[in-house]
């Protein structure tokens, strides 16, 4: 009996089996059928079973590599939280394998397990890329008038790509902010942004215009009313001299 594999390759080392003309043989016992750690029989060569004769008879198990148990790619970040899909490698067992870390947009590798590249067994393995998140692109905060003119130095935001970012505005003396960017609050990216708080000066602050005690009257108003007491005082003159005259006629 010859053990071989598909290519020829002996895998074990051929084994006789001896008697009389006439007398039976069996080839397809543990004795003789052998199992072979990573492969199983594919087909048998010749007869396992049958009588000896004066001619001598040849028995060839041809083996194949087994279906090896998967090798499963991992893309993680620190806390163990999945990433992107896993890779589910498959093959022989015995035979080599490579994965490969997956391009995630945001994200680093920054640890790799050992067995990145390996051999394919019967029982299964988990290949793990441990990834971080990558540093953002700044998030500049302006604060600037209704012409682009800057008012106060800028702020720059960083942090890691998809995290949170907040932005405020800043007091600046004699302004106040008349408009303010629907961006104040968003999310770290690759891609620079900005945020741009537009001020405007106190004294055209609308809030302030229906405030009667913080303006002084105008002119017109400031003539409009000296004419009214001009003519409330012409009025009470007038009364009090006609009330003397009608005493003096009463008099006589």
């Amino acid at each position: 009996m010859s053990y071989i594999d598909t290519e020829g390759n002996e895998l074990k080392p051929s084994q006789k089996i001896s008697g009389n003309i006439g007398e039976s043989f069996d080839a397809t016992t543990p004795e003789y059928k052998l199992e072979i750690d990573g492969y199983t029989i594919k087909e048998v060569q010749g007869n396992p079973t049958g009588t000896f004769s004066d001619t001598a008879q040849e028995v060839v198990y041809v083996y194949e590599r087994s279906d090896a148990a998967p090798v499963t790619v991992k893309y993680q970040d620190s806390e163990g939280n999945q990433l992107a899909d896993p890779t589910v490698l498959s093959g022989k067992v015995g035979l080599p394998y490579t994965s490969e870390s997956k391009e995630i947009p945001g994200w680093y590798v920054a640890q790799t397990s050992t067995n990145t590249s390996g051999t394919f067994s019967d029982t299964a393995q988990e290949v793990v890329y441990v990834y971080e998140r990558s540093d953002a692109a700044p998030v500049t905060v302006k604060y600037q008038d209704s012409e682009g003119n800057q008012l106060a130095d800028p702020t720059v935001l960083s942090g890691k790509v998809g995290l949170p970012y907040t932005s405020e505005a800043k007091e600046i003396p004699g302004w106040y902010v008349a408009q303010t960017p629907t961006n104040t609050s968003g999310t770290f990216s690759d891609t620079a942004q900005e945020v741009v708080y537009v001020y405007n000066t106190k004294a055209h602050n609308p809030k302030n215009n229906g405030n009667s005690n913080n303006h002084l009257p105008k002119t017109g108003q400031q003539i409009k009313g000296q004419l009214i007491l001009s003519s409330v005082g012409a009025l009470l003159v007038t009364l009090v001299f006609v009330a003397i005259k009608k005493r003096k006629r009463s008099n006589r």
